[in-house]
């Protein structure tokens, strides 16, 4: 829900909520919300478009970066690699790697 801060003026987190749910909820892709904001006149739009797009893309490298060592995990596991050798090299708790 959009609130206006103190002065009545919308938040900068809320924009940037605002276009992620935008992204979200129209399966439109990223650069198509852009032009759309192109043809608006606020810069702030487009600057909280921009910052939100970024953080959706380090979260899905960050996805992606934690499913590849998980995988990595899964495959020393099988390999019969010692627990407190999986432990040292990733520095997860060994209660974590028994989960993966």
């Amino acid at each position: 829900m959009i609130k206006k801060d103190n002065r009545g003026i919308i938040t900068q987190e809320d924009i940037q909520e605002a276009c992620c749910y935008i992204h979200h909820a129209t399966n439109k892709p990223p650069d198509e919300i852009m032009r759309e904001l192109e043809t608006s006149k606020s810069e702030v739009l487009k600057e909280a478009y921009m910052t939100s797009a970024e953080i959706l893309i380090n979260q899905g490298k960050q996805e992606g970066i934690q499913e590849g060592m998980y995988q990595t995990i899964r495959g020393l596991k099988t390999a019969g690699v010692p627990m407190e050798l999986i432990v040292k090299a990733t520095g997860l708790s060994e209660e974590k790697i028994k989960q993966i």
